[in-house]
């Protein structure tokens, strides 16, 4: 068996768990080969393992059918982290010298290990992500080579609660899974769909998912800021199933046939439209759906522009706010975030396939996959499944090996057997090795000599011969 550029991705989701097997090519786009995914609303609840059983079986599930599909032994993969605990914390580790000295990587990468030592209570660090340096009173992002008397060096810490990891990894741990590498998905996520000017200039990513809603911000191409809000489409959902008094399902349908965000107002609230739609249980009136999907979108819409105010980048985003995930289609979500966000321009992120061969646009779009599982699969740099091969490149398949041709036997050779025969003593050794080497002898003798033992009998044909 031997190692190939097949790289594969998992991504736990709260509505599903998809998985991916991508080939990485000489130019480094990535041809999808294989998805598969599976419903996990019962078992994962706000990005976090809720079943650890069920989240096992379906993880087994989808890595078998992965294998099934691409005729491939997957030897590990990359897995998504995500979820409601997951945030940023600033931290800061100063040094203070009593002469001035000349800073090398060297005192970067022993402030690095010391931020990484820092201990949060029921949280376990997941990325440091370093911001800048203060130099006594100059900030610096690349101080290598400045004299100072001191340094402090600024860190955005991506935590999450200590139980993401260590839930995930049982349930990996129970379905025989091995793990290459744990992404932090907002990131990757970001990596693909962001380009660098847009992280240079500044800029606000979000994730708008089925039971969450993940805020990134970046300024001078630096991760600023991380949260993933535990609120998302699901809650537009179960508000409709309540307030309707219908099963989620339904009301999920009610949701994506008819629903629309609309600025919630006086007018709109009191009014009544002359449309109508008939539910299970009766016909209701089609404003007061929108007012319900409209209130908990508004909700949505003012977390989101919380965390931007609070992190100190408002007015330096010149870039403005980027949208994805399957929340985003929901009709008039961009243009009421577009109206909080005043002055800012709001758009969606171009498709994470953008950076995979353009054959595989088609692919993508049928099978519905999501931008960050695509990122998770670009992420990935190391190969992941195992196979045998017959050349560079192709996967061994029985179907493919030609059938054994039988050996011709030369002309010159059947001559010399003819003029040369076996002593009658050997040929009663040959009749004792068994039935198929009797069979194989009397095929190569003369179609005539074989007709000749069935008329005239097998001794008679010989002394005929003598």
């Amino acid at each position: 068996m031997e190692q190939t550029g097949y790289v594969v991705a998992i991504e736990i989701g709260s509505s599903k768990i998809s998985g991916m097997v991508g080939k990485r090519n000489s130019d480094g786009n990535i041809q999808v080969l294989s998805y598969a995914s599976e419903q996990s609303s019962s078992f994962i609840k706000k990005g976090v393992v809720f079943n650890i059983d069920k989240t096992a079986l379906s993880l087994t599930n989808i890595v078998n059918r992965l294998e099934g599909e691409t005729h491939m032994n997957i030897s590990k993969v990359y897995v998504g982290l995500s979820g409601k605990s997951m945030h940023t914390l600033p931290n800061a580790v100063l040094r203070t010298f009593d002469d001035e000295v000349k800073v090398t990587q060297t005192l970067l990468d022993e402030m690095g290990r010391e931020n990484e030592q820092t201990v949060y209570p029921n949280m376990e660090l997941l990325k440091p992500v370093p911001q800048e340096y203060k130099l006594e009173n100059l900030l610096i992002e690349d101080p290598v080579g400045v004299q100072t008397t001191s340094i402090e060096g600024r860190y955005m810490n991506v935590v999450a609660s200590s139980s993401l990891k260590r839930k995930l990894n049982e349930c990996l741990g129970n379905a025989k899974i091995e793990v290459a590498d744990f992404l932090l998905a907002p990131l990757c996520l970001a990596e693909s769909v962001l380009s660098d000017t847009d992280k240079r200039s500044g800029c606000v990513l979000v994730d708008f998912g089925a039971d969450t809603t993940t805020v990134l911000i970046y300024k001078n191409n630096i991760m600023r800021s991380l949260v993933v809000l535990p609120i998302g489409g699901s809650n537009i959902t179960k508000d409709l199933a309540t307030l309707l008094k219908i099963e989620e399902d339904e009301a999920e349908e009610l949701k994506l046939r008819y629903g629309q965000v609309v600025p919630q107002t006086e007018e709109n609230q009191d009014g009544n439209s002359e449309e109508t739609i008939q539910t299970s249980r009766e016909q209701v009136d089609k404003k007061y759906v929108e007012n319900i999907i409209s209130a908990r979108a508004e909700e949505i819409i003012a977390n989101v522009w919380e965390i931007v105010q609070r992190s100190g980048y408002e007015t330096q985003l010149i870039s403005g706010v980027f949208v994805t995930g399957g929340t985003a289609n929901l009709p008039g979500l961009i243009d009421l975030l577009e109206r909080t966000c005043k002055k800012m321009k709001v758009r969606r992120v171009r498709n994470a396939w953008s950076l995979m061969m353009q054959d595989c646009a088609s692919y993508v779009d049928a099978h519905d996959m999501g931008d960050t599982l695509l990122s998770l699969l670009v992420s990935g740099k190391e190969p992941c499944c195992t196979t045998s091969t017959l050349h560079s490149g192709e996967l061994f398949h029985p179907d493919t090996v030609e059938p054994e041709q039988p050996v011709q036997t030369p002309e010159s050779e059947k001559t010399e057997q003819k003029d040369d025969k076996p002593s009658s003593s050997a040929k009663t050794e040959e009749k004792e090795q068994g039935k198929e080497k009797q069979r194989q002898k009397k095929n190569k003798r003369k179609f005539a000599d074989i007709l000749g033992d069935i008329l005239f009998g097998e001794d008679n044909n010989r002394d005929k011969q003598d």
